[in-house]
C-alpha cells in the first residue's frame, strides 16, 4: 500500500505564542515612547502657534502705530490667548484656543502683554507650554521689554531644565 503525506500548511500553536510573545515585548517597548513622542509634539505645536500670534501682535502694533494687546484667558478647560486692541475687552483681531492637556502658564496666572507701536512690550513675562503637566517635554517662550519674542529648548528655561510647567 502507497502512503501520501500531505503536506501541512499554517502556524504550529508554539509559533503563534512566540510570535505573541514578542508582539506583547515590541508594545511595551513602543507605546511609552509614543506617548512621549505624541507629548512633546503637542506642546512643540502649541508653542510655534503662541510665537505665531505674539509675533503678529508685534507686528500689528507696528502696523497700525497703536498698542496691541495680547490677553490669556483661563476658564478651565476653555484656555484661549487672544490679540485685541485697546484692551482685553476690546476688539478681538486673532485667537489661538489651547488644545485639550495643553497648558501656557506666566508666573501670575492670566496675562495681559502689551505690544506698542516702537515694537517694545510691556510687561516683559516668560510662558511654560507644557502638555499634561510633562515640563520635562514643556518649552518656555520669554517676552522682553525690548520686544524681543525668544523661545528656548525642549525643557529648557534659558540655560537651565524646566523644573515645573510654572515660571518662577
Amino acid at each position: 500500500m502507497i502512503s501520501k503525506h500531505r503536506t501541512q500548511h499554517g502556524f504550529t500553536l508554539i509559533e503563534l505564542m512566540i510570535i505573541l510573545v514578542l508582539l506583547g515585548i515590541f508594545l511595551a517597548i513602543a507605546v511609552p515612547s509614543f506617548s512621549q513622542f505624541i507629548s512633546s509634539n503637542k506642546a512643540l505645536a502649541t508653542r510655534n502657534e503662541l510665537l505665531s500670534l505674539l509675533q503678529f501682535a508685534r507686528a500689528q502694533a507696528a502696523t497700525e502705530r497703536t498698542s496691541i494687546r495680547v490677553c490669556s484667558t483661563d476658564t478651565g478647560t476653555n484656555s484661549k490667548w487672544q490679540v485685541q486692541r485697546k484692551n482685553c475687552e476690546g476688539e478681538m483681531i486673532r485667537s489661538l484656543a489651547l488644545a485639550a492637556g495643553i497648558s501656557a502658564n506666566t508666573k501670575d496666572g492670566p496675562t495681559e502683554i502689551s505690544f506698542h507701536y516702537n515694537g517694545t512690550a510691556e510687561p516683559s513675562t516668560i510662558i511654560c507650554i507644557c502638555y499634561q503637566e510633562d515640563f520635562a517635554n514643556g518649552y518656555t517662550i520669554e517676552i522682553e521689554a525690548s520686544g524681543n519674542i525668544r523661545s528656548y529648548d525642549k525643557g529648557h528655561n534659558k540655560n537651565t531644565p524646566m523644573t515645573s510647567c510654572t515660571p518662577s
